[in-house]
């Protein structure tokens, strides 16, 4: 994928998240997880430098979850979607936010995804190169445009999620995309070439 078309793409999904009830996820809090679904949840603020630890997806679906959103944003000039720790805003997604049927149906198309792996290759995803990986997520993007396929369906929610996730991450915000905490006049239509980087 490229980069500067991600960031077209993502200028859409990003202006959708506004409207979205669990917006602290994205933002480092999490919500009481019996009351998920309401705008009166109570965010608490996670403490510091806990490792992470997931609590929806299990190491393999973890370890399956990183590369996959690695090739979707490989680290080039700016860290990848793994440096910017996508799983982890996703486990987290999965675990406080997402209904339960929704988080099966995601966990279901992660673990098709590997199984996928077993069968061509023998190997775990995360264990094939990088091109062997392409190939599985070019078929998996492909099915996305032909139709409403199980596998179209996960690809099109994996590459939402990982753009949610690293565009509203540190590093997607500060690195890859300019920020500025005050930087003045607001011109809602500058042509890109003349300020090189989209705005966080």
């Amino acid at each position: 994928m490229q980069r500067r078309k991600a960031i077209k793409n993502t200028s859409l999904l990003i202006g959708g998240l506004l409207a979205v009830p669990g917006l602290g996820i994205l933002t480092g809090f999490s919500s009481n997880p019996h009351d998920h679904h309401h705008a009166r949840s109570v965010l608490v603020k996670p403490a510091g430098d806990i490792p992470f630890a997931p609590k929806a997806l299990s190491s393999a679906q973890n370890e399956c979850l990183i590369a996959a959103t690695e090739r979707l944003i490989p680290t080039t000039d700016t860290p990848g979607a793994k440096e910017a720790r996508v799983n982890e805003y996703i486990d987290r997604l999965l675990a406080q936010w997402m209904k339960e049927d929704e988080k099966n149906r995601f966990l279901a198309g992660l673990e098709g995804l590997d199984r996928r792996a077993q069968t061509k290759y023998q190997k775990s995803f995360e264990a094939l190169q990088e091109s062997e990986q392409d190939e599985l997520l070019q078929f998996y993007a492909q099915s996305a445009t032909a139709g409403n396929s199980e596998e179209g369906r996960f690809f099109r929610e994996l590459k939402a999620l990982t753009l949610e996730g690293y565009y509203t991450s540190e590093i997607g915000a500060t690195q890859e995309l300019q920020y500025s905490a005050s930087h003045g006049t607001y011109v809602a239509d500058a042509p890109l070439s003349q300020i090189g980087r989209a705005w966080a």
